[in-house]
């Protein structure tokens, strides 16, 4: 069996696993419990203008980019034509991933084959939180694309330098950050990354900045609004705790899902895999026993999590 055969049957694989935990409303992230929020807010929208919303009623962190969108341009019966609208976004956000990594990897190395680009954009389906955003219709997908829409135009810029590409680059990752605040760092990236600090005075950086203030300006009229970077009450009834210690060996177990399929464009062939499973077979034993250790003591739910945290919750 050829290595690239074997790369389809796993594309396939994981693009059945994504379609199939559509279809049977997947919950392993709990993202079900926030359809009713996000049907909410999406009604919210329906109902009042941006200026004439009551913010006390707006329960969500996030700025609202996502159900301006969608107000605007869909009239939605029921959530899940919402969750439909996020996974036409998912398969446009997995094309544009797979789009980045061939121009990084054509850039660069020029030695991954079609194949092995589908295999490692696949990973994204793979994702908990990508995956809970698409079939719970969360707020986040926008985000997500955005995010990767932003990059990808970056990319483009580097090469060809025209001010129109400048522009959407720009463009898409102020939309990321109005759809949740926590994107600034893409903006600051991007800034950062566009200025020619070599010639601090050139025009193009006074685009830039002009480009950026002017984009990100509409921002305060919420944070006024607000009296604050989150919407009335939110910070109360939610958690806004950044990082517990007890969600570390979580965190490990997601990132695991994202390194498997990468670990499949090291090898040449199935044979060349096995015996470095083989020959790493302490190593994974090892993980296994500090990971077990570090989750032996804490409560695992259904929810959440990582795969090997569903695995000992099973069995």
């Amino acid at each position: 069996m050829k290595l690239s055969n074997f790369y389809y049957a796993l594309i396939l694989l994981i693009f059945s696993s994504f379609l199939l935990g559509f279809y049977y409303n997947e919950n392993s992230s709990g993202g079900a419990v926030d359809i009713e929020h996000i049907y909410k807010n999406y009604n919210l929208f329906e109902k009042y203008s941006l200026k004439d919303i009551p913010w006390q009623k707006y329960d969500s962190t996030s700025l609202p980019l996502y159900y301006v969108i969608i107000s605007f341009l869909f009239d939605f019966k029921d959530s899940s034509e919402l969750n439909l609208f996020n996974l036409i976004i998912s398969f446009f956000s997995f094309f544009i991933f797979y789009l980045i990594l061939k121009l990084n990897f054509n850039e660069r190395i020029n030695l991954l084959k079609n194949h092995q680009l589908l295999l490692l954009a696949s990973v994204i389906f793979l994702g908990p939180y990508f995956r809970t955003s698409t079939f719970w219709g969360l707020e986040e997908i926008l985000g997500i694309f955005f995010l990767l829409t932003s990059i990808y135009f970056y990319k483009i810029y580097k090469k060809n330098k025209s001010f129109l590409t400048l522009f959407v680059c720009i463009f898409f990752s102020c939309l990321c950050f109005y759809t949740r605040q926590s994107y600034i760092f893409l903006v600051v990236l991007i800034f950062f990354n566009l200025i020619n600090f070599k010639k601090l005075f050139d025009k193009k950086n006074y685009f830039i900045v002009f480009l950026f203030i002017i984009l990100l300006l509409p921002s305060l009229y919420f944070f006024i609004i607000w009296k604050g970077l989150f919407p009335p009450d939110v910070s109360i009834t939610r958690d806004m705790t950044v990082l517990q210690v007890k969600n570390i060996p979580f965190i490990l177990n997601i990132i695991l899902i994202y390194l498997i399929p990468c670990i499949f464009l090291l090898f040449e062939n199935i044979k060349d895999l096995y015996k470095f499973i083989l020959d790493k077979k302490f190593i994974f034993v090892i993980f296994y026993i500090i990971n077990f250790s570090l989750l032996i003591n804490i409560e695992i739910t259904q929810v959440g999590g990582g795969a090997i945290s569903k695995f000992y919750y099973l069995f």
